[in-house]
């Protein structure tokens, strides 16, 4: 039973540190502009989606830490750089970042390769991708 106590508290510790530096890495890429650099990138998402460019590059940034990019996000909206209307569509549409980096390929891929076998795991996997692409799509 105390085995157990030990991983619970060692897992809790290493997830706490995964997000801390997840939020830390991702501001300091915000602030020193690297963000701001992928403008080639994100000027047609903004005109496509409607939105700004910093809800877009908060959703970029979804797709390297869920936690960072809906970190980034609150900073913009309380900086004014957003607008309450966009905040609700950009989270929506994080999600399909969200499971293509970390769900899909960091965790969901191999548990379902492994657990259900190729075909059903992929079609399994391919599935939650298409559909979160589609919420992206209508969000």
């Amino acid at each position: 039973m105390a085995g157990v106590a030990v991983q619970v508290i060692s897992s809790a510790i290493n997830a706490v540190l995964l997000v801390t530096v997840g939020i830390v890495v991702a501001n300091i890429l915000a602030e020193t502009g690297v963000f701001s650099r992928l403008s080639s990138f994100t000027g047609p998402l903004c005109r496509i989606s409607g939105l700004s460019d910093a809800c877009v590059l908060s959703i970029v940034a979804m797709g390297v830490n869920a936690t960072a990019g809906k970190s980034m996000l609150a900073e913009y909206y309380r900086d004014g750089k957003v607008a309450e209307r966009e905040v609700i569509p950009v989270l929506i549409m994080g999600a399909f970042p969200v499971v293509l980096g970390e769900s899909l390929f960091r965790v969901q891929l191999p548990t379902a390769l492994v657990l259900l076998g190729p075909v059903v795991g992929g079609i399994y996997t391919g599935l939650n991708l298409f559909s979160s692409g589609i919420q992206a799509l209508f969000a």
